[in-house]
């Protein structure tokens, strides 16, 4: 049984990558770093994110022929090119929908993570033990997971407004076409220095004086009477906003990693299990094209030297297309007799013909991939604070049951900060308030609706740490004396004034 529910909780781990992986992700290029295979704007796509994707495509391949699948009949069948495809498109369309702004809520992200039936438990309710050994088996975390979702959801909002589109209304069309077709006829007249000293700079030369600035050099200073009839007639602009003020404990993986050492022989061990991501022998980006016969290839690459035609040429006429050819990024020990041809031709040119596994074939070379080689030096600060952070975390999940005894059986946030090392603390929170604590939306939402006597709750953070909040006091909106806000009010008259004064021009 235990074996039957493990195999399923893995096979959907595998169909929830599929499906974030289709509706999309991407990345620009490759890069010199060896952990990841580009990026597009501060999203990166990742090589395990590449690997996990092609291993699910195969996977589907083989549920499909029921046969297995080796990485070189992958290849052949262009799938690692494809699967590329669809990921750099993927985080495309992550980077675009981060630089409009989209996103979703975490409602949202729980709503579907709650939806999964691998992460239910016996009672059909939420597990919250066999969401984090679900996606751990898998080498995910929850934080990388659930941002993982959020980006999928962001993705959709992307692509259903650029699938159904907007129609501009006719009204709109026809102002558009106005402004640009239109051609405007202009009356100007010299300022002379009377109409608007204020204006001119100390130097005395001539500046180009605009309208707004005359207006700003003509708008007279309110008096007593104006200041106090605008702070009488908008007192809601004045208010200051409710206060609550908060006591919290939070512990966070970085307070608690500090704390961690990790020694030099799991720093070395976690490298050399990643060895393959910190060193990479050369490589070359190339396309293969077979043919049936020496002969035929022969020809073609004659066509090909004499410029009568294209390699794009020779594959169309082949009925396949750039897709179906490409290798993707290859080392000599994935071209067997083709490595030696391949790896001495430099970028654009086209070896062959060469005998393969699948007959005689044209190799184009499309770049040149140098050997890369990040040190366990220069990994080891990296890596050290992945393990530290990780087994913070584990530390933090640990303290967590401790926490929630301590706070059933009434112990104050005090307490909690002595017994068990959180950092207590307190701030005057509202609506706009920014830094620290308040910089986590979990605990905006909870400052929000926290309620007088109410006992603390632990709650936590989508980078595994864990906060209690306790609401202390509350401060009703007020509005401020008119000393403390009169220059927002001469401010607001003066715009007032300088509206008014531009309208009658």
């Amino acid at each position: 049984m235990a074996s039957s529910k493990g195999n399923r909780v893995f096979v959907w781990i595998i169909l929830i990558l599929l499906f974030v992986g289709l509706i999309g992700f991407g990345a620009t290029g490759l890069t010199g770093n060896a952990t990841r295979l580009g990026t597009v704007g501060d999203k990166e796509l990742e090589i395990q994110s590449y690997a996990n994707a092609l291993q699910s495509r195969i996977r589907a391949l083989e549920s499909q022929t029921g046969s297995a699948v080796s990485m070189a009949q992958a290849q052949q069948l262009g799938l690692d090119r494809a699967v590329l495809g669809q990921l750099v498109t993927e985080r495309v369309l992550d980077a675009e929908a981060d630089q409009l702004g989209l996103s979703v809520g975490d409602a949202a992200v729980s709503e579907q993570v709650l939806a999964i039936p691998a992460f239910q438990g016996l009672n059909g309710s939420f597990d919250r033990a066999a969401y984090r050994d679900a996606l751990s088996r898998n080498g995910l975390s929850m934080a990388e997971f659930e941002e993982s979702l959020r980006e999928g959801e962001a993705r959709a909002l992307l692509q259903g407004a650029v699938v159904s589109g907007v129609t501009a209304s006719d009204t709109h069309v026809d102002a558009m076409i106005d402004f640009v077709m239109s051609r405007r006829d202009i009356t100007w007249a010299p300022v002379t220095l009377a109409a608007a000293p204020a204006a001119l700079p100390e130097d005395g030369r001539p500046r180009v004086i605009l309208p707004e600035i005359l207006l700003d050099a003509e708008t007279p200073a309110p008096t007593e009477a104006e200041i106090a009839a605008r702070y009488e007639a908008a007192p809601e602009a004045y208010t200051a906003p409710e206060i609550r003020e908060i006591s919290y404990a939070w512990l966070r993986p970085e307070m608690v990693a500090e704390e961690i050492e990790i020694s030099e022989d799991e720093v070395r061990e976690l490298y050399e299990q990643r060895l393959s991501e910190y060193v990479q022998e050369e490589r070359r980006l190339v396309e293969r094209l077979v043919y049936p016969s020496d002969e035929a290839a022969a020809q073609a690459l004659a066509r090909l030297e004499a410029g009568e035609a294209q390699f794009e040429d020779l594959v169309e006429a082949r009925g396949l297309t750039l897709e179906a050819v490409d290798l993707g990024d290859v080392a000599e020990g994935d071209l067997d007799d083709a490595a030696e041809p391949v790896f001495a031709a430099t970028a654009g040119d086209v070896v062959g013909p060469v005998e393969t596994g699948l007959g005689p074939a044209l190799f184009r070379v499309n770049a040149v991939l140098a050997a890369e080689e990040v040190s366990f030096e220069e990994a080891a600060p990296d890596l050290r604070d992945e393990l530290a952070r990780a087994r913070a975390r584990r530390e933090i999940e640990r303290r967590s049951e401790e926490i929630t005894d301590l706070i059933a059986g009434g112990a104050a946030l005090e307490d909690l900060a002595e017994r068990v090392g959180m950092e207590l603390g307190s701030v005057d929170w509202s609506e706009g308030t920014a830094g620290g604590i308040a910089d986590y939306a979990p605990f905006r939402e909870a400052a929000a609706r926290a309620q007088e006597g109410d006992f603390p709750e632990l709650l936590s953070f989508e980078d595994g740490g864990v906060f209690a909040v306790r609401l202390d006091g509350i401060t009703p909106p007020a509005l401020r004396p008119l000393d403390e806000v009169r220059d927002e009010v001469i401010a607001d008259v003066m715009a007032e004034t300088r509206a008014r004064m531009r309208a009658e021009k």
